[in-house]
């Protein structure tokens, strides 16, 4: 057996609108090769997050490198761009895409057949595969990317852990912040240890109206699903964020979460780069902060995000399905309810909801600047309007 990255990813900071950066390696028999859909925003790759005025632009500092610490990798243009499976060469044919725009300000890899991250998903099959990518002419980039050229770190995040107000009431788990209609909550794992947001247990579900943002100092283990509840209308729109800082580890077993997960690395320099501090790992058994690339035969669920995931780098390591199966008929909005149901070929999806932007912002915050709220600074609603 052939041993290589299974599959590669979105590296460096992504926003998933995903707000992300989709990034991971893991050893396996590349005969099976899965692929992720992001759907309802545009990808982002690339940059560093702010250290509350900006971030650094230099090529040798605050980057992030998609795992150039492991042997026979080393960095380059596919730092800080996205690195996932398709099907596809110069047209739209199936595997892994986003249905809007994606934005790489490293490289879009399509080095090898079947490397690759198509935009505009949805449209008619034999449309170009970077038709909505914002990118630089630069020789070779099939599908596009290097938006910014030799150096692409200006793109900063915000620092979202210092939203956290003063008033932040202490937790254990999440379960003590469901039922408030209004609150902001906080958590600390002790080193070497995870902070066990659901802790065991059902799904825990964000009821019609509830506003809940827990901030978590250090690393935080998922191991149940976490949704809004279906009895939500426009105007009891639920909202979810997790902030952490540090990393966050999703239980195999989890298929389902809504809201928005944030995770930051707890050391903004440039040794936070190679380390495991600031990624989300779509699939991991949350082994105290290990690089843990050998656990994915175990990940063979499809995870779905309904909203938008932010991180340094995140790890999509699920394995069910095969890029070899996909298909364009996978382009359209159906797909996140068959892969919530289980029926689906795709090992991740982020789907970026409506209920992200209704019924207010994230982020209630305290009355100070440096404590407050997240505001929406203006929606545009563009034709066609219905």
């Amino acid at each position: 057996m052939r041993l290589e990255p299974l599959k590669r990813f979105l590296a460096g900071t992504v926003v998933l609108l995903l707000l992300a950066g989709l990034a991971g390696v893991s050893y396996a028999d590349t005969s099976t090769k899965p692929y992720i859909k992001a759907f309802g925003g545009d990808v982002m790759t690339g940059g560093w997050y702010s250290d509350g005025t900006n971030c650094s632009t230099s090529i040798s500092s605050n980057y992030q490198s998609y795992n150039s610490n492991i042997a026979g990798y080393t960095p380059d243009t596919r730092n800080g761009g996205i690195l996932t499976y398709t099907k596809s060469s110069g047209t739209i044919a199936g595997g892994s895409s986003v249905q809007y725009g994606a934005i790489a300000l490293g490289e879009i890899d399509g080095r090898r057949a079947g490397d690759g991250f198509y935009s505009n998903a949805g449209v008619a099959s034999g449309t170009s595969i970077k038709n909505l990518t914002f990118s630089n002419n630069v020789a070779g980039l099939s599908y596009g990317g290097e938006f910014e050229g030799s150096v692409r770190q200006s793109n900063c995040i915000p620092d979202y852990y210092s939203r956290m107000p003063a008033s932040a009431t202490t937790i254990n788990n999440i379960s003590e912040a469901i039922g408030s209609n209004k609150g902001d909550y906080k958590a600390t794992a002790a080193p070497g240890t995870v902070f066990k947001l659901t802790n065991g247990g059902a799904t825990r579900t964000i009821g019609p109206g509830e506003r809940i943002t827990i901030y978590v100092n250090g690393d935080v283990y998922i191991d149940n699903n976490i949704v809004y509840s279906g009895a939500s209308t426009a105007s009891s729109v639920p909202k979810f964020a997790l902030v952490v800082k540090g990393s966050i580890y999703i239980d195999k077993d989890v298929t389902q979460l809504d809201g928005m997960y944030v995770a930051q690395p707890a050391d903004k320099t440039s040794a936070a780069i190679k380390a495991d501090d600031g990624d989300i790992w779509t699939c991991h058994p949350a082994n105290t902060a290990v690089l843990d690339y050998t656990y994915p035969p175990n990940c063979n669920k499809t995870l779905v995000v309904n909203g938008a995931l932010i991180a340094k780098q995140v790890n999509f390591l699920r394995v069910k399905g095969d890029v070899a199966s996909s298909n364009t008929g996978e382009d359209n909005l159906g797909t996140v309810s068959n892969c919530e149901s289980g029926t689906c070929n795709v090992s991740e999806v982020v789907n970026y909801t409506p209920d992200v932007m209704m019924g207010g912002n994230f982020f209630s915050g305290g009355s100070s600047s440096s404590t407050s709220g997240l505001p929406v600074d203006s929606v545009i609603s563009l034709p066609p309007v219905f």
